[in-house]
């Protein structure tokens, strides 16, 4: 049965009598381009209906909810993002909404706002990008008219040189996935583009990760990737999807991993991020996820791309499902379980599941609910009674409120003082777990929103007391794929308690006149990853780019120490990491990263393309520092020039600081210069933009755009009604071409 239902408004109707009540229950859906549309369906109104009613028993405290513009069309999904961004010791609560980025404290102070260009609609990735010590944020956007960029905002709110990217601003899905795919200290970001049908990896500058990526799939990405190192060979692997049903697994190069890409017959993707997770302590790991279209199923497929024993499960009675996994150990036996959900209609129907590893049901699941769910599952001891519970949200919306459910695994049912009742749908959202008051108590951080498809309509972030401690709550999984970084691994303890925290005052110092050489010098860990004092450390290991250099025996607990790296063989940009070893473990790690040696010139300065006719003559100025501000003599500079957007190169390897390009065909240009030393390519420049054109041409345009979008660039500014762009010969002209723009 092909559905296309995904959320519930349950409105009542005054004056409906009769044994068989009946209420307006207004059935919301997604379009194919992500916008909500609603229609109405009358339905038996139900006890349960009633009893969902009730008021919170955990009030929202001073200063929350709070109220934020949100897009008439596109809303949130996914929820939020909770981090200790401005290092205080508690969590803050970052959250986008529209074409805005927002940090605000647990008191519902604001930290900082960011305008973004765009609609977001998925939840920014938090982690440490840039191997600073500092977290910082990593947004996607898109929208009709394509709008899309991918922004990298520090922990003040500024956009970092290099931010925003855009793929010629074709929308940009979903959250980004953060991880380091190189061992260099500084994470990569990848998600998809749609239009092109492309995943994109980029590194913290917002420079391609390799020449290998971006890279073309069948169809539109569908999910936020998933990153992993699904076959256990020491190199993270990166997993996507496409609409059609295609599940991709690739090495950091690009390659397929044997067995991938994989479909399943009559099965597709959007929305549903895969996790990733060991179940038989082999190493290796499991892609868990869910599909719709004709023959939508639960399904986990090992790392060949093979099913696993006992999977796949068909989605009952064919229901389509957004639904997100979500992975945890409820009863700390070591055993792995998988939850999942389905969307249903009016009736109470089973709607949420749990299953072990090997596709069995678990036992008091699956839960019944009217409505269903397709928004992530959170798992925490919510009651403090020492078992994990499930909290999520509905796909219902009931006398303009929504639902947070909290409910026990062994059948005990809904927790009591639940569901909580925000304002507005929780459709395709969650309950984000962290402490946003500081006062050591676990707070739900939920995300809903308003459904009007008006300008006015706005996101509510809303904040819960709970009555149970951070330590007591245990979070296992409490925000969209698990983590901040939304990679889909499941980690519950990814460093022992007792083994070595960071070395602190971690530094390297790059040798004078670029000589190939670097000193380290750091402080050793004191204390364990639990912030206990440690007392074992009995090793101290040196990395440079990944690799192992040296390593320290037997080190002081707290002591300085030194080390000189003379074996460094050619100029260029280095990583270094250290950290300790006990016992218990691997430590964290602490992350350095500097240019060592000669460096390549940076940008040329000032470059001007002045335009006479149809001939350019372009001009710049030769750069005075280093692309990475390391040494740099400024001696042997060459320079290559590049018109565009045609890519025809004029010159290469020029000494001169001008150049000419004489009798070009009609359009308009602009040029690249880039500058080169002994050392390699160095940085580049862009001129502005000229027509070049024969005498008495007054403009240049092709209007060569995508049919039914906006031209690049332009943007409604008021109601929007779905302008698009048509070709046409009617304006007069024979063959010129021409822009018609039109509503519908």
């Amino acid at each position: 049965m092909k559905r296309i239902i995904t959320f519930l408004l349950l409105i009542s109707i005054a004056g409906m009598v009769s044994a068989q009540r009946t209420t307006t229950f207004h059935k919301a859906f997604l379009e194919e381009d992500g916008s909500t549309n609603v229609r109405e369906v009358e339905v038996p109104f139900s006890k349960e209906h009633l009893q969902m009613t009730a008021v919170d028993r955990f009030p929202q405290p001073e200063g929350w909810p709070k109220r934020l513009a949100a897009n008439p069309t596109f809303k949130n999904m996914r929820g939020l993002a909770l981090a200790d961004i401005n290092n205080d010791g508690k969590d803050d609560i970052i959250v986008a909404a529209s074409n805005k980025l927002y940090a605000f404290e647990g008191n519902g102070n604001l930290l900082w706002s960011v305008e973004v260009q765009g609609n977001a609609t998925y939840p920014p990735s938090v982690a440490d990008v840039t191997g600073d010590g500092k977290l910082e944020v990593v947004l996607l956007t898109g929208g009709i008219p394509n709008n899309g960029h991918a922004y990298v905002v520090d922990n003040e709110g500024n956009v970092l040189p290099g931010w925003p990217y855009t793929a010629d601003l074709n929308w940009l899905f979903c959250s980004p996935a953060l991880a380091d795919l190189n061992n260099d200290g500084q994470m990569e970001i990848i998600f998809g583009v749609g239009i092109l049908n492309e995943i994109h990896v980029l590194k913290a500058d917002g420079t391609p990760f390799s020449d290998n990526w971006p890279l073309e799939i069948d169809s539109t990405p569908a999910f936020t990737v998933s990153v992993g190192d699904i076959n256990n060979d020491g190199e993270l692997n990166i997993i996507a999807g496409g609409s059609s049903g295609t599940l991709y697994a690739f090495d950091i190069h690009g390659e397929d991993l044997t067995g991938f890409p994989v479909a399943a017959p009559n099965t597709g993707f959007s929305y549903q991020s895969p996790m990733l997770a060991d179940f038989d302590d082999s190493g290796e790991l499991s892609i868990v996820g869910a599909t719709h279209c004709d023959a939508p199923e639960f399904y986990v497929r090992n790392n060949n791309g093979e099913y696993r024993n006992g999977w796949p499960i068909p989605v009952p009675e064919e229901y389509w499902t957004y639904s997100a996994p979500t992975i945890a150990d409820i009863n700390g036996d070591g055993n792995l379980e998988v939850f999942s959900s389905r969307p249903t209609g009016q009736d109470e129907l089973p709607m949420l599941y749990g299953f072990t590893a090997d596709g069995e049901e678990l036992p008091d699941f699956p839960i019944s609910k009217s409505g269903g769910l397709e928004g992530f599952i959170s798992v925490a001891d919510v009651d403090g009674d020492g078992q994990l519970d499930l909290i999520f949200g509905s796909n219902l919306m009931v006398e303009g409120r929504g639902f947070i459910h909290a409910y026990k695994t062994d059948g005990g049912g809904e927790i009591e003082g639940f569901p909580l009742r925000p304002e507005g749908f929780t459709f395709m959202n969650g309950a984000n777990l962290g402490d946003v008051t500081g006062d050591g108590m676990l707070n739900i951080v939920a995300l809903s929103y308003e459904q009007t498809f008006s300008p006015t309509d706005s996101a509510l972030v809303n904040v819960y007391n709970l009555d149970v401690s951070i330590e007591d709550a245990n979070i296992q999984f409490g925000t969209y794929k698990g983590s901040n970084t939304r990679s889909g691994m499941f980690d519950a303890a990814p460093f022992p308690d007792d083994a070595p925290a960071a070395a602190t005052e971690f530094h390297v110092t790059a040798a004078e006149m670029g000589e190939l050489e670097a000193t380290l010098t750091w402080i050793n860990p004191s204390e364990q990853v639990d912030g206990s004092p440690l007392t074992e450390l009995t090793e101290m290991k040196i990395l440079r780019n990944g690799e192992e250099i040296a390593s320290i025996d037997d080190p002081e607990i707290g002591g300085e120490e030194t080390y000189v790296d003379d074996e460094i063989t050619e100029d260029g940009a280095y990583t270094y990491s250290i950290f300790g070893v006990n016992e218990a473990g691997e430590g964290l790690r602490s992350f350095f990263s500097l240019y060592i040696g000669h460096d390549v010139p940076a940008a040329p300065e000032n470059v001007v393309l002045t335009a006479d006719l149809n001939n350019a003559t372009v001009t710049w100025e030769a750069p005075e520092s280093g692309l990475n501000d390391a040494y740099f003599t400024g001696e042997n500079l060459t320079y290559t020039v590049v018109r565009m957007p045609d890519e025809h190169v004029v010159a290469e390897d020029i000494s001169d600081l001008q150049v000419e390009d004489n009798e070009v065909e009609m359009g308009n240009y602009y040029y690249t210069v880039t500058a080169s030393n002994h050392v390699g390519e160095g940085g580049s420049a862009s001129s502005n933009t000229e027509m070049l054109a024969p005498e008495g041409v007054l403009m240049f345009e092709t209007f060569d755009y995508t049919v039914g979008e906006l031209p690049p660039g332009w943007e409604i500014d008021g109601v929007s009604h779905s302008w698009s762009v048509s070709g046409t010969n009617q304006a007069g002209g024979a063959d010129a071409p021409e822009l018609r723009l039109n509503y519908a």
